[in-house]
C-alpha cells in the first residue's frame, strides 16, 4: 500500500489531488507507526522517554542539517549513488536478518544505517529545496516527511534496543 500511495503522489504531484495523496501517505504511515509506539510505551521500561528523546533527536537532526544545507550552498547530488547503494544493502541485510539471523545487534546496525542514510537523503532534499532544484511542493513535502519519519523510527528502534539490552 505504501508504494502504491507513493506512485499515486508521483502521478498526481502536479494536480490538487496530489495533496490528497500526501494526506493519505501521512495517515497511512501514522497508522503503521501506532503499534510501534504502543509497544515502546507499554513494553519497554522508559518507553515515553525513548519516544520523547527520538522526537527531540529528529528535530535536532533536522535543524542541524537545515542549517548546514543553508550555509553550505552546495549541490549534494554527488551523494545519490552512495545513498542508493547503501539503501539497497541495508534492505538486503534487513531481509537476511529477518529470515535467518534474528540478531538484535544486526537490527541495531540496520537502524543505525537507516538513520545515516535518511539523514543523507534529508540533507540532499533540503539542499535541493533551498537551491530551487525541487519546485513542486507536493514532492518536496513527501520527501521531507519520509526522511523525517525514517529518522524518527530509526531513533526509536536504536534507543529501544539499547534500553532493552541495558535492562537485562
Amino acid at each position: 500500500m505504501y508504494f502504491g500511495i507513493l506512485y499515486g503522489i508521483s502521478a498526481t504531484a502536479r494536480s490538487p489531488f496530489g495533496l490528497v495523496m500526501v494526506f493519505a501517505l501521512t495517515g497511512f504511515l501514522g497508522y503503521t507507526l501506532g503499534p510501534l509506539l504502543h509497544f515502546v510505551v507499554k513494553g519497554i521500561s522508559h518507553g515515553p522517554q525513548i519516544i520523547t528523546a527520538s522526537f527531540l533527536g529528529t528535530g535536532m537532526i533536522f535543524a542541524g542539517l537545515f542549517a548546514y544545507a543553508l550555509q553550505a550552498k552546495q549541490d549534494f547530488s554527488y551523494m545519490i549513488g552512495f545513498l542508493s547503494v547503501t539503501t539497497l544493502s541495508i534492505f538486503a541485510l534487513s531481509i537476511i536478518n529477518m529470515l535467518f539471523l534474528h540478531m538484535p545487534i544486526v537490527s541495531l546496525f540496520i537502524s543505525c544505517g537507516i538513520l545515516t542514510v535518511s539523514s543523507g537523503y534529508l540533507l540532499l532534499n533540503l539542499s535541493n529545496i533551498i537551491r530551487g532544484g525541487e519546485r513542486n511542493y507536493i514532492i518536496a513535502t513527501t520527501m521531507l516527511f519520509i526522511d523525517l519519519y525514517n529518522i524518527f523510527v530509526s531513533l526509536v528502534q536504536i534507543l529501544s534496543i539499547l534500553s532493552s539490552s541495558r535492562d537485562r
